[in-house]
């Protein structure tokens, strides 16, 4: 059977327990977890987007779409029950769009703040008044500070199965995850200043034509396990300084409004400018085993937290709501 009528014979299937879900593709590792949730997913790979391999093998439950997937006929051809977008500012217009074609309930998933200017901006005020049926935010901070009443809270997960620490000799100093960010003023202003105050740290992730991501998911946990410090270019939210917290690197990050992960000279260093990280990090280089032991109540500060158990169970009780919805 060929892939066009293997989509649409999975797509029309009669499974009660099975809804077909169409999401926006953004990260691989997430829809994976996504996907454990047992239902059918389908990313229509818009802007040249691909499924990149190296940082997930896509499920079997997970479907890749062409271009043309948002269209009026191939959007009627298929039974989808949701649209599910990971970008207020590019994917909002996509799913909103095809909730109006099939009359389906639409979800946002939002890691990020709402847009702050000092002066009014007609572009970041429309980006705050987007709400969807549902939205979903990876931080308890971030959702109270967008507002919505129609939302929740379900923390980014992060694989005890794949990251942990291996309580092996490290020999890297510093390392940082850095993927397809190279248009980021603020994480681009922290490489530059680190990078120069640090030439040894190593960056993994696609960036800047000089770095590259690993080839597996367990090459990227033993690059965490060979590296002493973590340090942090992204929010405190995201989900490489977790993973680098479970596999024991001592981890050192600007502070941010979101954090609620690190506290500050116990399981990790916040630092409020960059003067602040380099002296920060100078300290750990200068004192190693003060690196191990802030490494190893970073990973015995996440037990039990940002489980993938804990964040399927989360997701099933929207999709069961959603269920009830289309049975009545």
């Amino acid at each position: 059977m060929n892939l066009t009528k293997r989509i649409i014979s999975a797509c029309n299937n009669d499974q009660e327990n099975t809804l077909n879900i169409l999401i926006m593709h953004s990260n691989e590792r997430y829809e994976s977890f996504l996907a454990k949730t047992g239902h059918t997913f389908y990313c229509p790979m818009l802007q040249d987007s691909v499924w990149e391999k190296e940082i997930e093998e896509r499920p079997e439950n997970i479907y890749l779409l062409g271009k043309e997937a948002t269209n009026y006929q191939f959007l009627t051809a298929l039974n989808f029950d949701i649209a599910i977008g990971q970008n207020r500012n590019t994917d909002w217009a996509v799913i909103q769009n095809i909730s109006n074609i099939l009359q389906i309930p639409t979800i946002l998933i939002e890691r990020y703040p709402p847009p702050s200017s000092k002066e009014y901006n007609e572009k970041a005020e429309a980006i705050k008044n987007i709400s969807a049926d549902i939205n979903v935010f990876d931080n308890h901070t971030c959702q109270k500070m967008w507002g919505f009443m129609n939302s929740i809270t379900i923390e980014d997960p992060v694989s005890r199965d794949y990251f942990y620490d291996k309580d092996e000799q490290r020999d890297n100093d510093l390392m940082t995850v850095v993927h397809n960010r190279d248009t980021d003023p603020r994480l681009n202003s922290i490489w530059d200043f680190v990078s120069s105050e640090f030439p040894d740290v190593k960056p993994v992730g696609k960036f800047r034509e000089f770095s590259n991501h690993c080839n597996t998911v367990h090459d990227l946990r033993d690059e965490y396990n060979k590296t002493k410090i973590y340090v942090n270019m992204n929010t405190t939210t995201c989900s490489s300084m977790k993973e680098a917290m479970l596999c024991g690197c001592a981890i050192v990050s600007m502070s941010d409004e979101l954090n609620d992960v690190i506290e500050d000279g116990v399981n990790g260093y916040l630092c409020m400018d960059l003067s602040e990280m380099k002296q920060k990090i100078q300290i750990l280089l200068d004192n190693p085993d003060m690196a191990k032991d802030m490494g190893k109540k970073a990973a015995k500060s996440l037990e039990g937290k940002y489980t993938v158990e804990s964040f399927t169970k989360s997701w099933d009780e929207i999709f069961n709501t959603i269920k009830k919805g289309i049975k009545q």
